[in-house]
């Protein structure tokens, strides 16, 4: 797989996308922030604190020892996917 990866990755080469506080306070459905705290493309910590600040009830998860490219996710993503509002689990 990471020959794959290797082979057809396309790095970006201009500046790194920031949205807006006023487009990220649109967002209404629950919103998960996944970011490494060593991520040499993004200022981790503002980061977090602007989807803290501007987005209702963020679930963060700010990974210390991770850089941009963050591995073994898959399960609290899965997590927070099937988590309903109600706090029952989704059914698979």
């Amino acid at each position: 797989m990471l020959t794959l990866i290797a082979r057809d990755f396309r790095p970006r080469r201009g500046k790194v996308p920031l949205f807006e506080d006023s487009d990220l306070r649109k967002l209404t459905m629950p919103v998960l922030l996944v970011i490494g705290g060593r991520d040499v493309l993004l200022n981790s910590e503002e980061s977090a604190r602007r989807v803290r600040d501007v987005v209702t009830s963020p679930t963060i998860r700010l990974l210390p020892d991770l850089g941009h490219v963050i591995w073994g996710q898959a399960e609290p993503i899965l997590e927070f996917l099937l988590h309903r509002p109600d706090g029952q689990r989704a059914a698979v």
